[in-house]
Order: C-alpha cells, then sequence, then structure tokens
C-alpha cells in the first residue's frame, strides 16, 4: 500500500485505542511510513534495470522479482520483530517514551498486517521464499485496490481526526 494508506489507517486505528492520538500525529505518521524507505533503493534499483532494457514505463513492485528488488527483510515479519525488539530496547534504556514505544510498535505492525493482506509478500524470508498474493492478482486490480482503500482509509481518518 502506499504511504497515504498506512497513514490513514494507522490513525483511525490507533485513535480508537488512545484516546488522544491527535497529540501524537506526527509520531503515527512517522512510523506509519519509515518501513517503506528501504522502498527508495529497490525503486532506483528497478529503475536502473529497465532503463537497461529500455522498459521504464510500469515501475512499482507488480511481480515477484520486482516486490523482492523493492520489499527488503524489513518488510517481512523478521524484520518487523526486530525492530519492535529495537524499540522497545530504547524504551528500556529510557531513550523514548512508553507511548512512543507503543505508537511505534503498533504502526510497525499494523503495516506490516496491512501489506501482507494487499500485496505480494514473502513473509516467511529468509528461511522460505514462499510468495503469499492474498487478494488483487492483477495489475488492474492492484491498481484500483490503491485508490478504493486509501479513499475509505482517508474517510476513516477524517472521522476519527475530525469526529471522534
Amino acid at each position: 500500500m502506499n504511504g497515504f494508506a498506512h497513514i490513514f489507517l494507522n490513525f483511525a486505528i490507533l485513535s480508537l485505542i488512545l484516546p488522544n492520538a491527535k497529540l501524537f500525529l506526527i509520531p503515527i505518521i512517522i512510523f506509519s511510513v519509515i518501513v517503506d524507505l528501504d522502498h527508495i533503493l529497490g525503486y532506483i534499483s528497478e529503475y536502473r534495470e529497465k532503463k537497461k532494457d529500455r522498459v521504464i514505463e510500469n515501475l512499482g513492485p507488480h511481480t515477484l522479482k520486482e516486490t523482492m528488488l523493492v520489499r527488503s527483510i524489513i518488510q517481512e515479519p523478521i524484520g518487523i520483530f526486530i525492530l519492535c525488539i529495537l524499540i522497545y530496547v530504547f524504551y528500556l534504556i529510557d531513550v523514548v517514551k512508553p507511548i512512543i514505544a507503543l505508537i511505534a510498535i503498533l504502526c510497525l505492525v499494523l503495516h506490516w498486517t496491512l501489506d501482507f493482506l494487499t500485496n505480494i509478500t514473502l513473509p516467511f524470508r529468509p528461511f522460505n521464499m514462499k510468495v503469499v498474493n492474498l487478494f488483487f492478482k492483477t495489475k488492474k486490480s492492484w491498481i484500483i485496490k490503491e485508490f478504493v482503500l486509501t479513499f475509505i482509509f482517508a474517510i476513516l481518518f477524517g472521522l476519527a481526526y475530525f469526529v471522534f
């Protein structure tokens, strides 16, 4: 999913858990998309590879090969687990406040869950390269999914921010 969808959904869900989620909007935004920073290097590699083949259109993770280029192991359960342990250690040594640690861990887990449900993933990586793609198996359905879910999550965000 795109970064906006992650931000919208994570804020809506966290506002159900944290009554004062509005006060933590910036950390929610940061921890909702920080996992996707590895995509930047992946997209650069993908662009270079496609430029060599003179096929620049269709950038985006649509095939297994492109997904493996764009998604690092940080995007899979083992990476999320390691990040959560790291955040917990930072909490234990008083580097981060408990509420920020909770927000970070919840955002990371929600990020992975949304990606697992809506994208091509390799959830057992690096131990097993089994590909999991639960829904949205065609490029057309993938594009429609991006727009529709982002719109729905934006409405949920709006309700959580302005109404509740």
